[in-house]
């Protein structure tokens, strides 16, 4: 259909659509980016870092909407929502002195009208892909990690949503990189 193509079109080998020189970067072939994916822990460490190095406070909590950080050594409960169960609780943890990155497929997604193909925001890059993990009959995952920025909690959690159950490709993340993490699996 139209709509997967243009999808689909929108998914681009970056060396042949971006030209970085030392005074310009310059977008080709009609190219557009989306830093959603990692932009808003990004914008969290940049806020923190003005709040502490610029003016000076030295307990703050930035709540990103599913990406908090936390800063200085005084603890804070935060509430977990399921995130295959939008309004319920999933868990409760405690975050002192670092970062949470949230993410999941269940509440950005929809159903094309034509082929009722289920697809998400998160793309695949090994499907380069937007469909929801395939199809509805395949797994969906929701994560929360916990680890020193914002910037890369976002990331990973995005990361773990597209690995799901590669338990192998986890572990070598949480061996290379300073994280705690939780994997939720949908079970419809």
């Amino acid at each position: 259909t139209f709509f997967e193509k243009e999808i689909k079109s929108s998914i681009f080998e970056f060396s042949k659509s971006i030209k970085i020189s030392k005074d310009r970067i310059e977008l080709l072939n009609d190219v557009s980016l989306d830093f959603g994916g990692f932009g808003k822990g990004y914008l969290i460490d940049k806020i923190a870092s003005k709040l502490e190095f610029e003016l000076g406070h030295d307990k703050f909590m930035i709540n990103g909407g599913g990406d908090i950080l936390s800063s200085g050594n005084i603890s804070r409960v935060v509430v977990l929502e399921h995130p295959f169960k939008p309004g319920y609780e999933h868990s409760r943890i405690l975050l002192t002195n670092v970062s949470l990155g949230s993410s999941s497929n269940s509440k950005r997604r929809w159903k094309t009208k034509n082929t009722h193909k289920l697809y998400g925001h998160i793309i695949d890059p090994r499907s380069k892909s937007p469909e929801a993990s395939g199809t509805i009959k395949e797994e969906q995952y929701g994560s929360f990690v916990i680890t020193k920025t914002a910037l890369m909690a976002d990331i990973i959690a995005t990361v773990l949503c597209v690995l799901g159950n590669d338990k192998e490709n986890i572990n070598r993340l949480k061996e290379s990189l300073d994280l705690e993490y939780l994997l939720v699996k949908d079970c419809k």
